[in-house]
């Protein structure tokens, strides 16, 4: 359970039209927790690689998690209204109770912090003294890596204090997102995601005379394009993970992922499992909740091309169907989506059949990297290599940009309009909570208790969604 504590005042997470207008395009949200002037300070043990850009296996320097313990980072110098805090576990599974399959025994061991806080303080010297505000708390937290938005005007340190929780901690980044908050990615998918991010630098592949290098999306993207910093959560379930468990436990999902603006999005290969399509139409219509579910919630879904098998190493012997391929496409050019990695098309040449594993369908330790590679070759293309950076807009219709604004004011949302139209107000995990009819312009006001809405206004040609916080 997410608990906020904010000052009176409206922060605007995602503004999103129906046609390309200087609101689309993507601003950086730069990296300022690594930097010659940035600090670490830890309750106890070693937090030397806290913030050294090291991952999972590589990271060989990890913070052990205790009971009412703390670990703290002074930011590089500057002004910032807001931050996007992130923490990571090494973990290979990002959750042992969410989307976890039913009637499996698919259990993680997952090691995570459980309740704790974030806090900042603007007068610290060392990251233990001066005073400290909490801006988040969460209560019974089930996964391995998250992101929070953290109000941070005056601050100058950040601190995560655990008060219950086991496990060790990897990572922490901290990203000015003053600007913008848009360049911001969870990974979700099956135990593919999983080890594509956080398997071993080993795994049996003796083709190569080397493990993989030390690199990753954001790593990739930051190569090619210095001014952008992706923040990254990991999210791959170590489950044979469906579509239908993610729509299952989609308001999960949505609680502790929504404040990410895409969604890299694997998922299929457990859906046609052996090569028949007796569950290609179920699939297609799992994705398009998915993607109806995050566009609702201000996100803009990514779906990648489900990875295609080696057939001479399963016995017996099949292949993705390519219904479900259709599948991905449809809904991808169907939504407008921003297309995803293909990694159907890279898993089925000479040296992708060499990157997939002894068990024919999940990628050894290359094969991890490689989908990395894919992922960061593709959006490298159709988001960064725009001009301008750009991101796609809630929902593609053609028209004029919408005249539509919603501000908070004395605990109610309101909205001022310049058209005719429907206002729909969602929670965060998809419900419709109100939908009014506008006979005219001008202003209504509804009233709503505290936290994370959506509001889309809908008119004739025209779409426009907006994701607030509401005080």
């Amino acid at each position: 359970m997410l608990k906020h504590r904010f000052r009176s005042f409206l922060l605007l997470l995602h503004i999103s039209v129906a046609v390309m207008t200087n609101a689309a395009i993507m601003q950086p949200n730069p990296i300022i927790s690594l930097g010659n002037d940035v600090e670490v300070a830890v309750s106890s043990g070693d937090g030397s690689g806290i913030n050294d850009k090291k991952f999972g296996y590589y990271a060989d320097k990890r913070w052990e998690i205790t009971d009412d313990s703390w670990v703290a980072v002074k930011v590089t110098s500057g002004t910032y209204s807001h931050v996007f805090f992130i923490w990571n576990c090494p973990d290979t599974s990002w959750s042992d109770a969410i989307g976890i399959p039913e009637e499996s025994s698919c259990s993680n061991g997952v090691k995570i912090p459980v309740d704790y806080e974030i806090l900042t303080s603007a007068n610290s010297t060392d990251g233990s003294d001066g005073d400290w505000e909490t801006a988040v708390t969460v209560e019974g937290n089930t996964v391995a890596a998250r992101g929070h938005m953290v109000e941070f005007s005056g601050a100058s340190w950040i601190k995560m204090h655990i008060t219950a929780g086991t496990g060790r901690i990897d990572e922490i980044e901290v990203f000015d997102v003053t600007n913008d908050h848009r360049d911001t990615w969870f990974f979700l998918g099956s135990k593919i995601t999983a080890l594509m991010y956080k398997g071993p630098k080993s795994s049996g592949y003796t083709q190569r005379d080397k493990s993989p290098p030390d690199s990753n999306f954001a790593k990739m993207i930051n190569n090619r394009n210095p001014e952008y910093f992706p923040a990254v959560v990991r999210g791959g379930v170590f489950c044979e993970l469906t579509s239908g468990d993610v729509v299952r436990d989609l308001s999960k999902y949505l609680e502790v992922a929504g404040n990410m603006h895409f969604w890299a999005i694997e998922l299929g290969t457990y859906d046609a499992w052996g090569g028949g399509n007796e569950n290609a139409a179920e699939f297609q219509s799992n994705l398009q909740i998915i993607v109806d579910s995050c566009r609702n919630n201000g996100i803009e879904p990514i779906i990648s091309r489900i990875c295609s098998t080696n057939p001479q190493s399963l016995n017996p012997s099949w292949q993705i169907h390519g219904d479900f391929l259709k599948a991905v496409d449809d809904v991808t050019e169907e939504n407008d989506l921003i297309p995803g990695a293909d990694f159907y098309a890279y898993f089925s040449t000479t040296f992708g059949k060499m990157d997939l594993g002894n068990d024919g369908v999940l990628p050894n330790n290359y094969g991890d990297f490689e989908m990395q590679r894919e992922w960061n070759l593709k959006m490298d293309t159709v988001v960064y290599k725009a001009d301008p950076v750009s991101v796609h807009p809630v929902k593609q219709v053609s028209g004029t940009a919408v005249g539509f604004a919603v501000h908070s004011e004395n605990g109610q949302l309101v909205l001022t309009t310049a058209r005719t139209g429907t206002v729909s107000v969602f929670s965060t995990d998809g419900r419709c909570l109100s939908r009014k009819n506008l006979s005219a312009t001008g202003m209504i006001r509804q009233g709503y208790a505290p936290g994370v809405y959506v509001v889309r206004f809908s008119a004739p040609e025209h779409t426009a969604s907006v994701k607030v916080l509401h005080y």
